[in-house]
């Protein structure tokens, strides 16, 4: 009888794409189906607290102590003006199944990947991936913002770069790069150029990234794209999915990404937790005594599973 050796990875593998596959599916079906929870809310206003506690009603009056709000379950609320620390327009963002929640701190990137979205002037973000690699983003201006990304060794060192340009309130597109070394004894420049389109909000988007990647001391570069997701759960979860395809003519095609959940710990914090399969295409001549010629033979590696994890930080 034959035997067939166990591969433990292919079990992961066949989870992964379920996963993967609801991510799409549950953005689908929320863009196609999903009904507007909330009430309208052109006149609805949101306080923030000094202790950061969201609070959102109708103006009902403001004197120089106070102010009043008509809460929808609540009824009428006063709130004494010493205890707010701001105020605003309520937007369809700050509603999650018609829950008020703290905005996405970071909506401008995934795991790895950027979206299209700006980020805010003088706003900016840490993070930190396997507390090794970190990366500070700050917004100059509405439209462009700048960034570093290091180890704690200064190497690898990375400089970044993008501006982003607003379509419509739903379609955002962005171009940037980055550039740096990679180690100290390695004097070659590295680069990576790219462009994307966001489709969706803060809370609830998709993006496509193009990119082209080079080192100075290498005749040819790689061709980089991804495809990720961001999908608003809940008032303290995001479902997240970032998918990657890279190619070049000095290398075999890898395939890589997965899905992955962004926990939200208050307005500023959160956390990606996440799992990266990462599978390639090795390409290899081999003579056919039955042909009598050399032929292509391809070949797929799947390394196993890899955990994500990092956290980031709004300053």
């Amino acid at each position: 009888m034959k035997k067939t050796k166990f591969n433990p990875v292919s079990p992961f593998v066949k989870w992964l794409r379920i996963m993967s596959l609801s991510v799409v599916i549950t953005f689908a079906q929320n863009q196609l189906y999903g009904q507007n929870h909330n009430e309208s809310i052109d006149s609805v206003i949101i306080l923030e607290l000094n202790d950061g506690t969201l609070i959102q009603g109708e103006i009902e009056s403001i004197n120089n102590k106070e102010i009043t709000l008509n809460h929808k379950e609540k009824g009428q609320l006063v709130i004494p003006k010493y205890t707010v620390k701001n105020q605003r327009l309520a937007q369809p963002e700050d509603f999650v199944r018609g829950k008020l929640v703290h905005r996405n701190p970071h909506p401008s990137r995934y795991f790895y990947s950027p979206s299209a979205l700006p980020m805010k002037k003088n706003t900016g973000y840490i993070n930190a991936s396997y507390f090794t690699v970190y990366q500070g983003q700050f917004g100059l201006t509405n439209k462009l913002s700048v960034g570093v990304t290091a180890t704690l060794f200064l190497q690898p060192m990375l400089i970044n770069a993008k501006w982003s340009e607003k379509i419509t309130d739903k379609v955002h597109v962005s171009i940037g790069g980055q550039v740096g070394r990679l180690w100290w004894g390695d004097d070659a420049t590295v680069g990576l150029a790219f462009g994307n389109v966001t489709f969706g909000d803060a809370e609830e988007n998709i993006t496509v990234n193009l990119g082209y990647g080079s080192r100075s001391k290498d005749k040819h570069g790689i061709a980089v794209s991804s495809f990720c997701m961001n999908k608003r759960l809940s008032e303290g979860i995001s479902l997240v999915g970032e998918f990657f395809y890279i190619d070049g003519k000095a290398m075999d095609p890898i395939v890589m990404g997965g899905p992955g959940i962004r926990i939200y710990t208050g307005k500023k914090a959160a956390w990606d937790i996440g799992v990266m399969v990462f599978r390639q295409e090795n390409k290899y001549d081999v003579f056919d005594y039955e042909q009598q010629k050399i032929i292509q033979k391809k070949e797929l590696n799947l390394l196993f599973p890899l955990p994500f994890f990092g956290v980031t930080y709004k300053i």
